[in-house]
Formats: C-alpha cells, structure tokens, sequence
C-alpha cells in the first residue's frame, strides 16, 4: 500500500481506530455546521489535512487528537513513520497544486 493510501486508510476508513474517528467526526461535522456531509475518501482527505480553508481550531484539535491516539494505539513504528511521510506528502502536493493555480 503506497504511503498516500495509508494515510487515507487510517484517517477515513480502518475499523482499528474506528471509535477514535468517530469522536474526531463529530467535532469536524459540528464545526462544518451539518450533522451529515456528503464527501468521497479524497474529499474528507482535504478536509482533514486542513486543505480547504475550512479548519477551525476545534477541528485541527479533533485530527490532532486522532492521530496522537493512533500513535498511542500502534505498536508498529515503521507503520507510524509511512503514516507520517503520507500525510506530508499530501499536504506538500496540494500545497504546491493551489500555489500553482491548480
């Protein structure tokens, strides 16, 4: 599995850390002011990163949250490590996408 889907993996649909999800969505879909949001595996990836302008403080804290409760829960640190590069990466491309007018 290549780093980016890892990363989508984990943060929208690994039954591992299902519940801890949960608890991020409810704070993200508050904040976003509807109880249900009709976005693809992609869509939620850019909101989660914080990609589209769209992150209040509450919702950066609920990733935050997240993905230090996931660190906790892995026992695997090479896991961790492409999980970070992942998300990195991700933000690096669109970092570079909206700069270049994309």
């Amino acid at each position: 599995m290549g780093e980016d889907n890892m990363v989508e993996h984990v943060m929208v649909e690994c039954v591992k850390y299902a519940r801890d999800r949960n608890e991020m969505m409810q704070v993200v879909l508050k904040e976003l002011g509807n109880s249900r949001v009709e976005k693809i595996r992609k869509e939620w990836m850019v909101v989660l990163l914080g990609l589209c302008g769209e992150m209040s403080e509450r919702m950066i804290e609920a990733v935050k949250g997240f993905l230090e409760k996931m660190c906790a829960r892995c026992r695997d640190q090479d896991h961790l490590v492409r999980v970070y590069r992942g998300v990195s990466s991700q933000i690096e491309k669109n970092e570079c996408r909206s700069k270049s007018g994309e």
